[in-house]
This record gives structure tokens, C-alpha cells and sequence, in this order.
């Protein structure tokens, strides 16, 4: 039997990201053990921090799809510099391919549901590597660090916390 994607998925993973402290959800689409493309969803409230990382194995790509909600892909160069953003909703750019590499994270200005899909296995320790120029998810730098991730112009660098 074909398995849906419908409202009481998006329901479930909202509830559980309301629920959650990180404010986030994630439900598996694929079997690792088997299945050579990983799938799954994620929902994000506003206020989750998403430490910018990249997906350090190469020729992986990132395809990200926007469900529900509205939120902003936030990429960024190697030194830390703002490159770009991309507003992201059902309404306008409803995804984007981030290639290998790509330092990136998110804005979240409104519940979002997101389907991402990348080539596996997924094997944890190599999967992503998190900036180091951005706050871990623990530091207490990271409301400061979010409130510039909402403003920050093109060019800029996250110069707070003592210049992380």
C-alpha cells in the first residue's frame, strides 16, 4: 500500500515540534538500511535554531521542498559572510537544490513543513559539519545570533558573544 503524505502528517509533526524543546520534528521516509535515498520531513517553528552547517560529503545534494509555512534559506561563505537568502513558502521558491559543501540554515517565520531528500546512507559522522563562526545549539549567544540572523544584510559576518 502506497503510504500518504496528507494533513495528519503535517498535524503530527507539528504537534511534536510545538512539543519539543529544540522546536523541531523530524519524521524518516526511508529505510536506512536499505534504501540508497534519504527522505524525510521536517517542521520547524518559529524560534528553532538551525546551527548553519554544510553536508560535508561530496557530490550529495540537498534537495529541500516547502510544504507549508514560510521561512528563509540563509547561505553563507566559508568565513561566515551572508551570500544570500532565499525566501521559501508554497507560494513562491517552494525549493531549492543546496549542493555539497554549501554552508547554510534557516529563518523560520512561520510554522514550516519541509521534505528534504539526499542521496544515503546517512552515517552521522560524517554527514554535516557545523560552522564554527555560529553558536552551538546550547550557547548562550544564540538568541543574539538569531536576531542577527533575521536582519543581517548581504555581506555581513555575525560579529557578536566576542566575535565567534
Amino acid at each position: 500500500m502506497a503510504r500518504r503524505i496528507d494533513a495528519r502528517l503535517h498535524e503530527e509533526l507539528a504537534a511534536a515540534a510545538a512539543a519539543h524543546p529544540r522546536r523541531r520534528s523530524h519524521r524518516q521516509w526511508h529505510d536506512p538500511a536499505v534504501d540508497a535515498v534519504q527522505r524525510f520531513f521536517v517542521h520547524m517553528q518559529p524560534g528553532t535554531y538551525v546551527r548553519p552547517h554544510c553536508h560535508a560529503i561530496q557530490a550529495r545534494i540537498e534537495t529541500t521542498l516547502v510544504l507549508s509555512g514560510a521561512l528563509e534559506l540563509l547561505l553563507f561563505d566559508e568565513a561566515g559572510a551572508l551570500i544570500e537568502r532565499v525566501a521559501l513558502s508554497p507560494d513562491g521558491i517552494q525549493g531549492v537544490e543546496i549542493a555539497p559543501q554549501e554552508w547554510h540554515g534557516f529563518v523560520v517565520q512561520a510554522p514550516s513543513t519541509l521534505f528534504e531528500v539526499k542521496q544515503g546512507p546517512y552515517d552521522p559522522n560524517a554527514d554535516k559539519r557545523f560552522a564554527d563562526w555560529a553558536p552551538a545549539e546550547d550557547a548562550d549567544a544564540v538568541p543574539e545570533f538569531q536576531r542577527w540572523l533575521e536582519t543581517a544584510a548581504l555581506g555581513e559576518r555575525w560579529s557578536g558573544a566576542g566575535g565567534i
